[in-house]
C-alpha cells in the first residue's frame, strides 16, 4: 500500500470539500480551488476528512494513489494558509521595483526585465532587493517563483543573481594568480583571463608581489576617503573591490562605473581607482564615505 495514499487528509474547520465524480472543488478562506483527477481514484469524504482509495496494485494506480493524496493535501492547505516564496537580489545595481501587480527587474542587463502579474498570484516587493511570491496554487506559486529566478540565475563565480531566500548557492573557486621568480633571474605574473579582474589582482596583489620579488619593501597604498555620489547596495560575503572614477569639483566625489563584464576592457573606460567596500551586507547611502584606491 502507498503509505502517502492511505493516509486521510484533516479538513480544517473553514474548509469545505465538494466531490463530483472526478472533480474535487475545496473552498476556504483563503479562495477556492478546482481540479480533476484520474476518474480510476475513488475520492470520498467522510469524519471530517478526505480519503483516496485505488482500484487495484498496479502499478499506474500505484502511483496515482500517492500523487492523488498529495494534490488534495496541497489543495486543502492552499486555501486555509496560503503558499509563498521569497527571492533575494544579490549584487551591486541588482534592484527591483513594483510596478501595479507586476515588477519591474533591474539585474545588469542593458534593459530592465518585466514580469506581468499572474492570475491568482501576488507578487510583493520587501525594500528594493526582495521579492515575495504568494497565492493559493502550490504549482503557480512555484512556477512564478523559478521563471523569476530564471532571469538571473545566481552567478556561480561571484553568486549575484536572483535565489531563493535561504539558497545556499556553490561558488566556484575565485580567479588565480601568482608570481615567480626563476632562477635566472626572470619574473613571472600570472593574472585571470579577463581584463577587468586582470586589472584589480594586478593592483592588490601583482604590484605587491613584484617588489618584493625585486627585494623592495612591501608597500601599501593609504587608501582615500571620499563620499560617494549615488547610493549602492553591496551583498557582501567577503571584502570587494569595484572599479570606479574620481568626480571633480569643489568636493571631491567617488562614482561607481557601472560594470559591462569582466571580459570587456571597455569595462574600464573613465575608472581611475578602486571602491573598497566592506564584508559584511551594507547600504550605502549617497554621501556616506567609502575607502578609495587610486590606480598606482
Amino acid at each position: 500500500m502507498s503509505r502517502i495514499g492511505v493516509e486521510p487528509v484533516p479538513l480544517p474547520p473553514n474548509v469545505e470539500v465538494e466531490i463530483s465524480g472526478s472533480e474535487v472543488t475545496v473552498k476556504g478562506p483563503k479562495g477556492s480551488l478546482v481540479k480533476a483527477f484520474q476518474p480510476s481514484m475513488k475520492i470520498s469524504q467522510e469524519d471530517g476528512a478526505v480519503k483516496v482509495e485505488r482500484p487495484s496494485d498496479e502499478r499506474e494506480h500505484r502511483a496515482l494513489h500517492g500523487l492523488t493524496r498529495s494534490l488534495l493535501a496541497n489543495m486543502v492547505t492552499g486555501v486555509s494558509e496560503g503558499y509563498s516564496k521569497t527571492l533575494d537580489l544579490v549584487g551591486v545595481g541588482y534592484r527591483v521595483q513594483q510596478q501595479g501587480e507586476g515588477l519591474t527587474l533591474s539585474v545588469m542587463f542593458s534593459h530592465t526585465v518585466e514580469v506581468a502579474p499572474v492570475p491568482g498570484i501576488t507578487l510583493e516587493v520587501e525594500g528594493n532587493n526582495r521579492i515575495r511570491v504568494s497565492g493559493i496554487d502550490k504549482q503557480a506559486v512555484g512556477q512564478v517563483a523559478a521563471e523569476i529566478r530564471a532571469v538571473r540565475p545566481p552567478n556561480t563565480y561571484t553568486g549575484k543573481g536572483i535565489r531563493y531566500a535561504g539558497e545556499q548557492v556553490r561558488i566556484k573557486p575565485g580567479k588565480p594568480a601568482f608570481a615567480v621568480r626563476w632562477p635566472e633571474g626572470t619574473l613571472g605574473l600570472g593574472l585571470p583571463g579577463n581584463a577587468v579582474s586582470s586589472l584589480v589582482v594586478f593592483e592588490l596583489l601583482g604590484v605587491q608581489a613584484l617588489r618584493r620579488l625585486v627585494g623592495a619593501h612591501w608597500y601599501r597604498q593609504t587608501p582615500q576617503r571620499l563620499p560617494l555620489d549615488a547610493p549602492l547596495s553591496w551583498s557582501g560575503g567577503a571584502e570587494g573591490y569595484l572599479p570606479a572614477r574620481i568626480v571633480p569639483g569643489t568636493r571631491l566625489r567617488v562614482a561607481l562605473v557601472q560594470p559591462q563584464g569582466s571580459h570587456r576592457v571597455a569595462g574600464l573606460g573613465g575608472t581611475d581607482c578602486l571602491m573598497r567596500l566592506p564584508a559584511e551586507a551594507a547600504e550605502i547611502g549617497e554621501g556616506e564615505v567609502v575607502e578609495v584606491l587610486r590606480w598606482t
